[in-house]
């Protein structure tokens, strides 16, 4: 684990980390699963204990284990997100995932500035530019 992690929560199906320096929260998948109302809930609730409800970037590595649902595309849609979530990048490597997030970045225009990549450090870049941007 890194020196400047402050929590890591492994789910089973994906681990939740949260860097408090950075105010970044990464979702990593690490098993194939149906991101649904339950997982999602339980990803947010983790998130929610381990930022102690303070905003934060979030990076979401699907990678190509994760196939969303109708109730997966609404979840990111809410408005009620921007509350907590400054930036959210998506590390996508399937094309499959890619064509739905654009698809769904076109459909639904969230309110939260997003953007997918193919490469983690990439996504985290941008993520904290906006934290450089301010200093």
């Amino acid at each position: 684990m890194d020196n400047a992690l402050n929590a890591e929560v492994n789910l089973g199906y994906c681990i939740v980390s949260y860097t408090q320096v950075d105010h970044l929260v990464k979702v990593v998948f690490t098993d194939k699963v149906l991101l649904g109302q339950e997982i999602l809930m339980t990803i947010q609730d983790t998130i929610d204990t381990l930022t102690n409800g303070n905003p934060y970037f979030l990076l979401t590595n699907m990678d190509d284990k994760v196939s969303p649902t109708a109730f997966a595309y609404d979840f990111y849609a809410d408005k009620a997100r921007a509350e907590k979530v400054i930036r959210e990048a998506f590390v996508l490597n399937s094309p499959a995932l890619k064509l739905a997030a654009n698809f769904y970045f076109k459909l639904k225009k969230p309110v939260i500035l997003s953007k997918v990549f193919d490469r983690e450090d990439l996504a985290t870049e941008w993520l904290l530019s906006s934290q450089k941007e301010k200093e």
